[in-house]
């Protein structure tokens, strides 16, 4: 009711220009001001900082504010008189009559989707972390620190000691065994059934961090704590994983790295390549900004993130680098 009482999000600005048959489109940038005789551009739109849409103002005095407020300029009548007119227009009607049919339809006839089951167990689990550190080559204080932020859990699957990644959504579990032995079929790791494979590890936890290490796959997820835990201030680095070179995910996924200043780990190899360009393509303009770095690049004959910190001289190069580029 709240949002129905000040229009806040129901009236876009686009819309309400539609609406008025405003020459040209509404979007980011300078416009003739529709309220005045206007011989140059004097109205700005732009995105308002509180994450409410695009907002305009009208640098020769005409006002400015929301898709309500242009409303109201445009028919000489204040913000309330404008909203109790598009609220009983026919298209706001029939608008929230159509939303709440395919709402209720989409609840009613939409079963809830499994999610992936994982047997945890919590016994053993420091001697699981020290067996993981040593079969990977990540250090312990990296593991340890996965473990804490709930990315690396441990358990048994189809009779197997094993390690996951996952995240507190656990809409995604991926698991290795701790023998490092592959499963069938020769695969090294295993996605459970009914995840949701296009998931990205700990999106949703990176949302308190301002630098965000996003990495290809499960071993590089931990590795990628190894690298945090060395940092200066480890609680402001968070790291994201993607469990496969051909997730695309889109940029409504991405959202909760808006303003983050994201390191890609991209493999060293053609798909590795392509993946982390692909993400940095879909990061453009959403984080604040992002830098790809291959394995390779750190030091030569490394594939992986994993490679780089199970090294002494690849974590040393790794760090160095960070601090060159003011992220250490």
């Amino acid at each position: 009711m709240s949002d129905f009482k000040h229009g806040k999000g129901l009236f876009t600005l686009p819309d309400i220009w539609r609406m008025l048959g405003l020459a040209g489109e509404a979007k980011v940038g300078m416009h003739r001001c529709p309220g005045h005789a206007d011989s140059r551009a004097s109205l700005s739109i732009f995105e308002g900082r509180d994450g409410s849409g695009l907002r305009w103002k009208c640098h020769a005095g005409c006002g400015g504010g929301d898709g309500v407020d242009l409303y109201a300029m445009m028919k000489g009548c204040s913000r309330n008189a404008a909203l109790r007119i598009l609220l009983n227009s026919p298209e706001a009607i029939v608008g929230r009559l159509c939303e709440a049919i395919t709402r209720r339809t989409r609840k009613a006839v939409a079963p809830e989707r499994p999610r992936p089951v994982f047997r945890f167990c919590v016994i053993g689990t420091d001697a699981r972390i020290a067996k993981l550190s040593e079969l990977r080559g990540i250090p312990l204080a990296g593991v340890m620190l996965a473990n804490r932020r709930g990315l690396l859990a441990f358990g048994n699957h189809e009779g197997h000691a094993c390690w996951a990644v996952l995240d507190s959504t656990r809409l995604n579990i991926q698991v290795r065994r701790m023998s490092g032995e592959p499963w069938w079929g020769g695969a090294k790791s295993h996605t459970l059934r009914n995840s949701r494979a296009g998931h990205p590890l700990g999106i949703h936890e990176s949302s308190g961090y301002g630098t965000v290490h996003l990495v290809e796959g499960g071993p590089d997820l931990v590795a990628a704590h190894a690298v945090i835990s060395q940092t200066a201030d480890p609680s402001t680095h968070a790291a994201v994983g993607m469990l496969g070179a051909s997730m695309r995910p889109s940029r409504s996924l991405l959202a909760p790295l808006k303003g983050k200043d994201v390191i890609i780990w991209a493999h060293s190899d053609p798909a590795g390549a392509a993946a982390a360009e692909a993400w940095c393509r879909a990061l453009l303009g959403l984080a604040r900004s992002v830098v790809t770095v291959r394995a390779g690049d750190i030091l030569p004959d490394h594939k992986d993130l994993n490679e780089l910190v199970a090294s002494r001289a690849g974590m040393r190069a790794l760090l160095a680098w960070m601090r060159e580029v003011g992220h250490a």
